[in-house]
């Protein structure tokens, strides 16, 4: 072990000198300067080396741009070359007329295919007419007839942290009105005739339309809804989109009194004067129509859900009693009368809770209690019949006199509500054979009338 430390000791020691004499100290840095030339001959090469390779790659580089260059002056040629033979062939006689029925040509055989296109997809899709209503949505299929009629209402499962599900749809939906926990909400997402909940609406419609396309269909179908006049270039929008979004091909929108004349049957084509009062769920339509189009019109958003909310007040108001929505429209529909007999009233019984005790009774209410809850709507009904009737052309007013007016909607069905209005305005009064399906069997048979329906759509 000793005598490894002095060899090593040995090696590593620059004192003394050489075999030649030369002390070793200046061999040690004769070594080190050869040593750093080396490596800058090195690092000298590898940069020249790059500069090289540099210079290639520019030398590539302006090959390719002369090759491009070359191209561009190929194709300018070309354009030269055909731009001359367009001026030769333009100079020659009767090109215009050779382009002319080249071109009318083309148009005529895309417009042929596409009408083939569309009787074909016509033939195979079942195409719908709807009457998106506040309180009922009525679905026609083309050659079926009338398939879903169910009230407005889809019933939610909100529950907390979870996604909203739906749980039921139309009728099964309007019988937890009223009586759900917390965590399921009823809701209706028509309000006086326009869409109050988008998503809702979206939802409602693709339940109804999957339903009535039940069995085997390839094409996605068109649709013609029936809207209120009077809502607002948005609110169309809302409800194209909400359709669109439930599975149709092409949507197309009439207006409801338009539809609701052609359900009745009325000769709205003819020079001769047509008037319609539809009184629905949300809203009250009254026109005047002739030659397939609307001449004066005017809508109020005071219809059934209105009265509804009257007799709840009146009842609650006399009574301190407080009943549901359900309860006040079947109120309305079972003694409801526009023109109750004063000596025999129509009674009924009602269920709900006193506001006093808390504690649930019954109560009898008769026919002219509910006629005093409604009597204000319906008084505002007959104003908006009036101006209507003021702004009709004379000639128009004169044919109503013979013609009268026809009702339709789901309060038509309303007792004597015709001899209330035929004794307000004179006139005589006709209650249509359908009047809660009028406007979607209106809506249908422009489905099956193409012509009546480009005249009576609504244009965007």
């Amino acid at each position: 072990m000793k005598n490894r430390k002095q060899k090593i000791r040995k090696e590593h020691d620059v004192s003394g000198t050489d075999k030649n004499g030369t002390p070793k100290k200046y061999e040690v840095i004769h070594n080190l300067s050869c040593k750093k030339e080396k490596e800058k001959d090195e690092n000298t090469g590898d940069h020249i080396r790059k500069i090289r390779h540099q210079t290639s790659n520019i030398k590539h580089q302006t090959s390719d741009i002369r090759h491009q260059t070359s191209d561009i002056k190929h194709q300018a040629s070309k354009i030269r070359h055909q731009t001359s033979n367009i001026k030769q062939y333009m100079s020659e006689p009767d090109t215009f007329d050779k382009l002319r029925y080249r071109k009318s040509g083309k148009k005529l055989r895309s417009r042929f295919s596409s009408c083939l296109k569309k009787r074909f997809l016509n033939i195979f899709s079942k195409d719908m007419a709807i009457d998106l209503g506040t309180a009922n949505t009525l679905v026609y299929v083309r050659n079926e007839g009338i398939l879903i009629n169910e009230p407005s209402v889809v019933a939610m499962r909100t529950d907390r942290g979870m996604d909203p599900k739906v749980l039921a749809v139309g009728t099964e939906a309007k019988k937890m009105l009223g009586k759900a926990p917390e965590n399921i909400a009823a809701i209706r997402p028509m309000r006086d005739g326009v869409i109050a909940d988008f998503e809702i609406t979206g939802l409602m419609l693709r339940h109804f339309i999957r339903k009535a396309r039940k069995g085997m269909s390839l094409f996605k179908p068109r649709i013609v809804i029936a809207v209120p006049s009077g809502i607002t270039p948005v609110e169309k929008r809302a409800v194209k989109e909400a359709a669109e979004q439930a599975g149709a091909r092409n949507v197309f929108l009439v207006e409801e009194c338009m539809a609701a004349a052609v359900g009745a049957e009325l000769p709205i084509t003819r020079p001769v004067c047509n008037m319609v009062v539809d009184i629905g769920g949300g809203t009250t339509e009254v026109a005047v129509i002739s030659l397939s189009g609307i001449v004066t019109s005017r809508t109020i958003r005071i219809a059934g859900d209105k009265m509804d909310e009257a007799i709840i007040r009146y009842i609650k108001k006399k009574y301190n009693f407080i009943i549901g929505e359900a309860t006040a429209e079947r109120i309305k529909m079972s003694i409801g009368n526009a023109s109750p007999d004063t000596e025999n009233f129509e009674s009924t019984e009602v269920k709900g809770r006193n506001l006093m005790s808390g504690v649930p009774k019954v109560i009898t209410i008769d026919a002219g209690e509910i006629y005093e809850a409604i009597f204000q709507h319906m008084q505002e009904i007959m104003e908006t019949v009036r101006i209507v009737l003021e702004q009709a052309p004379p000639e128009l007013a004169g044919d109503i006199v013979d013609s009268g007016i026809v009702l339709t909607g789901g309060v038509a069905l309303l007792k004597n509500l015709d001899k209330f209005v035929g004794a307000e305005t004179g006139l005589p009064i006709k209650i249509a054979d359908n009047p809660l399906t009028t406007v979607v069997l209106g809506t249908g048979k422009m489905l099956g009338d193409p012509e009546l329906l480009r005249q009576v759509m609504i244009s965007e």
